[in-house]
């Protein structure tokens, strides 16, 4: 029987949570480059985009995080970067764990959806959004817009009144 994770918080630097989190992935990841963080109460993990797909992975099959679903996954733009997040959910722990990463709007992202076909739909909107590419997502059809449409609305570059139809 596996322990099921504490993923609620009131102090998030002494939660049990991140300290379980922090020492499990140091043992599988060694210095890898990574923090552990309480995002809105959410224990979360900030990671270089090397170390996307394999932490998806671990979170996935780990029975302590059992991370079955992918319930969301979203970019963000902060102008001179984009972070992805992703939101991943153990239905039989009900428990909810964070990732996120910072990337250049230039360097394509590993796909996840060999992971969760969610992914696919998710990815193909970020692109649409943001311009990030996915690598190993195979369909990267718009999704959201039309071919042909320019720019990604979702960056706050993106001229929106200035915007003229074709």
């Amino acid at each position: 029987m596996v322990d099921k994770p504490d993923c609620k918080s009131d102090n998030a630097e002494l939660h049990p949570s991140l300290i379980r989190l922090q020492g499990v992935l140091s043992d599988k990841f060694g210095d890898a480059g990574f923090s552990v963080v309480m995002t809105d109460n959410i224990p979360s993990v900030e990671i270089t985009k090397e170390m996307v797909h394999d932490l998806c992975v671990f979170f996935k099959e780990d029975p302590f995080y059992d991370s079955k679903m992918l319930s969301c996954m979203a970019g963000v733009d902060y102008v001179d970067y984009c972070q992805i997040l992703y939101m991943l959910y153990s239905v039989e722990n009900n428990c909810t764990v964070g990732i996120k990463c910072n990337i250049d709007y230039e360097s394509p992202m590993p796909s996840v959806s060999d992971l969760w076909k969610a992914a696919d739909w998710y990815e193909r909107e970020i692109h649409d959004l943001y311009g990030i590419e996915f690598e190993g997502n195979e369909d990267m059809s718009p999704l959201l817009l039309y071919d042909g449409f320019e720019g990604y609305p979702g960056k706050k570059d993106f001229p929106f009144y200035d915007y003229q139809e074709h």
